[in-house]
């Protein structure tokens, strides 16, 4: 709001000369306004707008004095009214984002979604439209997620990803919803998609631990489930995404590499494998409590004792 309260600031004092000009009321006002005497610029906004038989660019000005005296709903209603009388479109922009933060301040969101949406429709600019609509779906998507409809955050959720460039965030909040549900075969359906999403954007990819736990989860789901992939199947892929991030600036540590090789043996029933690896990584981590757990309870599966 502030950024666009300055900004709007900028605009009163450029426009009094281009629109108002000769109004020494409004210029008394845009001038208190600047100075931040909102009550005393209040006074002569009044005068101005009734002498100017409710000029825009006044009303406009009304508005962020309005904002400034914190009576937002009075400037609300004011920058209802001009929003579409302005023809150049970054001041119709700001208008109109000025109003969805209000609504946001209010806590209106599906009014300040649907004005995103509305500023889309009418931005020439295509990057601002796409930023328009994502702003929308993210304001929804929040409103759902606090009021737990997960439908309807399920839908958000799918729009993000196709308007955003990378919707990793997006992709796994939704394989949490799947899962829950459990629904194994949309699981699975939704893992073989996250797979080959993030294959086809692997240049984006900053964390592999969320994917590789996405695979590994539908490695044991696909153990109790007729799919066109099979545990082993899901295994393989693990082992390829390990591989791709091990050691990259934003991959995996040699140790995570380890935890995760000892998880895949396990899973594959090849327990001495597990056994050896998880030596390894106990050599590095001999505090990790949870490893020794798992490693008494390979010895003790292989015999071997303490």
């Amino acid at each position: 709001m502030k950024k666009l309260f300055l900004l709007m600031l900028l605009f009163c004092i450029v426009l009094t000369g281009c629109t108002a000009g000769g109004d020494s009321d409004y210029s008394e006002a845009v001038r208190l306004f600047g100075e931040g005497d909102y009550a005393g610029a209040e006074v002569f906004f009044i005068k101005a707008i009734e002498e100017g038989k409710k000029d825009p660019v006044k009303r406009l000005g009304h508005a962020y004095n309005l904002i400034g005296l914190g009576k937002k709903e009075a400037a609300l209603e004011e920058l209802e009214g001009i929003k579409d009388s302005f023809e150049d479109e970054a001041t119709l922009t700001a208008v109109r984002k000025t109003i969805i933060d209000i609504l946001l301040e209010n806590g209106d969101y599906l009014k300040a979604a649907e004005g995103y949406e509305e500023l889309a429709q009418l931005s020439t600019d295509v990057r601002e439209s796409s930023d328009c609509l994502i702003q929308a779906a993210v304001i929804k998507a929040d409103m759902y997620r606090e009021k737990g409809m997960t439908d309807e955050l399920e839908t958000e959720l799918r729009n993000l990803i196709s308007l955003k460039t990378f919707a990793d965030s997006e992709y796994y909040e939704l394989y949490s919803i799947v899962s829950a549900r459990e629904r194994k075969e949309s699981r699975l359906r939704l893992a073989d998609e996250i797979v080959a999403y993030m294959n086809g954007h692997s240049s984006y990819i900053s964390d592999y631990r969320q994917l590789v736990s996405v695979v590994f989860d539908a490695a044991k789901t696909a153990e109790y489930t007729e799919w066109t992939k099979s545990g082993e199947d899901y295994y393989v892929i693990a082992e390829e995404l390990i591989a791709r991030a091990e050691g990259g600036e934003n991959g995996l540590t040699e140790d995570e590499v380890l935890k995760y090789k000892v998880i895949i043996a396990e899973r594959r029933g090849k327990m001495e494998v597990a056994y050896k690896l998880l030596g390894v990584y106990l050599n590095h981590c001999p505090d990790d409590a949870y490893a020794q757990k798992e490693m008494d309870y390979l010895q003790n599966r292989l015999g071997l004792g303490q």
